[in-house]
């Protein structure tokens, strides 16, 4: 599998997630967008992160590329429909691409905190064996005030309403911090601005206090950070899986019905049958596909012929329904390529550039 990783400063990186993606053999590319590095190609991904960043949604004067950003978030999320996990800034950036809303805090959120599920939460799949309440890093001042649409709230406290929320059945926003390493605290205290706002909310040795936090509770956090980990991974392996065994029948059907055994009627009511089952909406179309499969199918060679042709249409409905588990231990092999800490590494030996540029912060800004 193949990950694209939106980053908006050098060190707001993936974190823990680049030891468990290496041990996955998931490559991964990093644009980093503060140094104008251009959006790839977004076909070639089966999953999209973003992380933090000193900036606002809200700064597009000040940073143009966050409309581009914007724009491909919502491509990924909305038309193509792929795996989607924002951190941070990127579930800020989720709720304002899809039409949310985004605003500062009363008071800006610092420190190891812990976070309760909602409903909603406890039945997601996300957070399933979790031990509760989870334990995380908070570092922001801004959040999402209202919810884009087709979006749930799955995690809450007190001073942020919308911790965590899912759209549509693909895509997450997490408020807090789950990428945090043993470095972490460190490479954010470099950052002058990051530190000046930390001491500001927490006193002149807010850096070593929160750092103290995050060694004493790193266990619980790796718990929490695992998990998740491991439930996005196999959700973008079933979504590879789905994209390419629906292509290859797509292609099954046209050979079956135009090659070795021919002289099949392509009428217009299976063509609209055909589409009907492509599109998203099928759920509220299987009533009127299955009983026309049954009843164009008749008898002797002629329906021979035509359980064939629909032959995908129920390996489609397995897909479906299923979820296709076992799929990831093939797409889980190693791949030709590898990633460290310095970015990716190509076989061809090309490492894509990570951001070493001076970021304007935003004022204020916390996270």
């Amino acid at each position: 599998m193949k990950f694209l990783v939106f980053q908006h400063i050098a060190v707001e990186h993936p974190g823990i997630f680049r030891e468990l993606m290496r041990k996955d053999g998931i490559v991964w590319d990093t644009v980093a967008l503060d140094a104008g590095e251009p959006i790839p190609a977004l076909s070639a991904y089966d999953a999209l992160l973003v992380f933090g960043g000193p900036m606002d949604v809200w700064q597009e004067a000040e940073h143009p590329w966050l409309i581009a950003e914007k724009a491909a978030i919502r491509t990924f999320v909305k038309d193509m429909r792929r795996p989607f996990l924002g951190v941070c800034l990127g579930h800020q950036l989720l709720a304002a691409a899809l039409g949310g809303i985004v605003g500062r805090m009363a008071r800006p959120e610092v420190g190891v905190v812990s976070l309760r599920l909602t409903p909603a939460g406890r039945a997601d799949p996300l957070f399933r064996g979790l031990a509760q309440p989870m334990t995380c890093v908070q570092w922001h001042g801004a959040e999402v005030k209202r919810l884009p649409e087709h979006a749930l709230v799955l995690v809450e406290n007190e001073a942020c309403p919308i911790q965590a929320m899912r759209v549509y059945d693909h895509a997450y926003g997490l408020q807090y911090h789950i990428e945090v390493d043993e470095r972490t605290i460190d490479e954010w205290g470099e950052i002058p601005a990051y530190r000046c706002a930390l001491e500001a909310i927490r006193g002149s040795a807010g850096q070593a206090e929160l750092k103290r936090e995050v060694a004493q509770d790193m266990r619980a956090l790796r718990e929490t950070a695992e998990p998740i980990y491991r439930w996005f991974r196999g959700r973008s392996a079933r979504a590879r899986c789905h994209l390419l065994l629906t292509a290859w029948l797509d292609v099954f059907t046209v050979v079956v019905g135009f090659g070795p055994v021919g002289g099949l009627a392509y009428d217009r009511s299976l063509r609209r049958r055909y589409q009907s089952w492509q599109c998203p909406l099928f759920l509220g179309a299987r009533q009127r596909i299955f009983p026309g499969i049954a009843a164009e199918a008749g008898s002797g060679v002629n329906g021979c012929i035509k359980t064939i042709w629909h032959f995908p249409f129920w390996i489609k409905c397995l897909l479906t329904f299923s979820d296709f588990n076992v799929v990831e231990l093939h797409l889980m092999r190693r791949p030709r390529s590898c990633a460290n800490d310095e970015g990716t590494f190509e076989s061809n030996g090309t490492r894509r550039r990570r951001s070493t540029t001076a970021t304007a912060i935003s004022p204020g800004y916390v996270s």
